[in-house]
């Protein structure tokens, strides 16, 4: 990948070895942070929900998602690959389903779908999934999560203005547990795009947010390499 030549440097960053790339360190976190999120978001959620969920439609469609959750959080372990796509599969056609409800249920559910479709390598699909729980609630803090997740989506797919959009909104939310995290992603996106101004201003607005977080340390690594290429 061109990337990953832009951004190799000999200097070593507190924590960090840049010889490998930044793209290369990015791209470790990548899946794992899909699907951890996912897992802590509908553990927490399930708290939430439980301690202030009084319809029984819901309690319903809650214990549906869950049933859901646990039947592939318990597949065995010598399961063999069919049988988990078959499982995955069938729990997709499900979730679908829930996710078209509102509420709760579409949170947890289009959450849980997204985590799958990405699972599969089926990106558009998860893209989707995680923009329709970023739509069930508008100033949840789970929106931040499922924009951050849709930008992961979208550069998957190459599309670059999409992912620039979505991790500028993920980052916009100041308590975000990971807004270090997505203002790098934007600046390494923005420098993707060729757009060295705004990738200059993303790292900086960064620095000056969390100086000392390890996105920090590797956004200032960035903005000298970009002041020496001008």
């Amino acid at each position: 990948m061109s990337e990953s030549k832009d951004f190799e440097k000999n200097e070593g960053v507190e924590g960090y070895t840049l010889n490998d790339s930044i793209e290369s360190t990015i791209g470790k976190f990548r899946k794992v942070l899909l699907v951890a999120l996912a897992l802590f978001v509908v553990a927490v959620v399930a708290v939430v929900v439980g301690i202030v969920v009084h319809s029984n439609s819901v309690e319903s469609g809650l214990e549906k998602v869950d049933a859901i959750y646990f039947s592939l959080a318990n597949a065995k372990a010598d399961s063999t690959a069919e049988e988990i796509k078959k499982l995955q599969d069938t729990s997709i056609e499900q979730l679908s389903k829930l996710s078209s409800s509102s509420g709760a249920v579409s949170l947890r559910a289009s959450m849980l779908l997204a985590d799958l479709y990405f699972q599969q390598g089926k990106f558009e699909e998860a893209k989707d999934a995680w923009l329709k729980a970023a739509s069930v609630k508008k100033d949840a803090y789970t929106n931040s999560i499922a924009y951050y997740n849709a930008a992961v989506c979208s550069e998957n797919l190459n599309d670059l203005d999409s992912a620039l959009s979505y991790y500028g909104a993920a980052s916009d939310n100041p308590d975000f547990l990971l807004v270090d995290h997505a203002l790098f992603s934007l600046g390494r996106t923005q420098e993707k795009k060729g757009d060295s101004v705004a990738a200059s201003e993303t790292y900086q607005k960064l620095n000056d947010m969390h100086p000392n977080s390890n996105w920090a340390k590797m956004a200032k690594s960035r903005l000298i390499e970009l002041k020496l290429s001008k």
